[in-house]
């Protein structure tokens, strides 16, 4: 009796330790919000490898996020980041843990998402020594102010991240007030031909290259939900090796707009009567929506106020006054 209960107990044993881990996967939410003042916002497909080095824009660096895959990663791993003034950061990320910082997620197929917000720096900037990893792909969130370089976003930014393995998914975006147009950025990979859909259009329809394709695509939409959630949706149309994909990560910026005019609340180019009008309604009674929010703040304290209602008034009626959105 005693040799059946050693053999029941030693079977048991082999199945409990052959069983894998079970897997962690997590929607595509919004992680990160901002605003970006004339600068860039991008997110940069990087190679696998144990390291990468990518530049990051002139200006003041507002946020930036490393992200890295795993393939079959079998516990916690480390990795060093150098800035371009050759400060260095290290980490060990815990598997199947999630901070404002720092995360993993491991869903199926045995893939891992780990990423890290870097202390980085205008210029060359190196993730290097990943550890306990067979990394495969990487990629990597930028937002910076105030750039010398040529502004291309300036306005809200949204950053969604997770790691799931649908057919088809959708992600949402918080809401807006303006109409200019938007930077779509998508991070997907193990899929075959693919659509994204923006807001229910279809703004994108490739396939991926390679036998297990990782890729991060980039679009400029302009069919935004004024005063609405804006959402992506994507649809593996065609299956690669497995009949679904990964859902990674995206991020939506609002494009700078070289031609927006400072008080033209109703987005008519024009400042007059009428603005004065809805930016009053606006700021007095609930209820009221401005096409274009940016231009509402003409005193450029970051309010949009009484004070604003009187100086857009004043610039519409009386010649010597300036109108002054920042």
């Amino acid at each position: 009796m005693k040799g059946y209960m050693v053999m029941i107990m030693l079977v048991v044993l082999l199945v409990t330790c052959s069983t894998p881990a079970m897997a962690d996967c997590g929607d595509v939410v919004t992680v990160k919000t901002g605003t970006v003042i004339d600068g860039n916002v991008t997110v940069q497909q990087g190679p696998g490898g144990t390291s990468w080095t990518f530049d990051v824009p002139d200006g003041d660096v507002q946020f930036v996020r490393v992200h890295w895959n795993c393939w079959n990663q079998p516990g916690d791993n480390s990795a060093t980041f150098t800035n371009s003034d050759g400060v260095q950061q290290q980490i060990t990320i815990p598997m199947n843990t999630r901070t404002d910082t720092y995360g993993h997620w491991e869903c199926g197929y045995g893939n891992s998402h780990n990423y890290w917000t870097v202390n980085a720096t205008p210029g060359s900037n190196t993730l290097s020594g990943i550890t306990n990893c067979d990394c495969r792909w990487k990629f990597v969130d930028k937002v910076v102010d105030n750039t010398t370089e040529p502004a291309t976003h300036n306005g809200h930014w949204w950053l969604n991240q997770g790691l799931i393995k649908p057919v088809t998914y959708t992600t949402w975006f918080g809401n807006t007030s303006t109409g200019a147009n938007h930077t779509l950025w998508t991070v997907q990979s193990h899929h075959g031909n693919i659509n994204l859909y923006f807001n229910d259009v279809k703004i994108d329809d490739y396939t991926g290259a390679g036998e297990y394709p990782f890729d991060v695509r980039q679009n400029s939409v302009s069919n935004i939900n004024i005063d609405g959630s804006q959402n992506l949706r994507w649809v593996n149309i065609e299956s690669g090796l497995y009949p679904d994909f990964f859902a990674i990560a995206a991020m939506l910026a609002e494009e700078k707009s070289e031609d927006r005019t400072c008080g033209d609340v109703t987005g008519d180019d024009l400042v007059d009567t009428g603005d004065v009008i809805l930016l009053s309604n606006y700021v007095g009674y609930p209820g009221y929506t401005l096409p274009n929010e940016w231009a509402g703040d003409v005193t450029g304290d970051g309010l949009i106020d009484t004070g604003d209602v009187i100086l857009v008034s004043n610039y519409v009626g009386y010649p010597g006054y300036s109108l002054n959105c920042t």
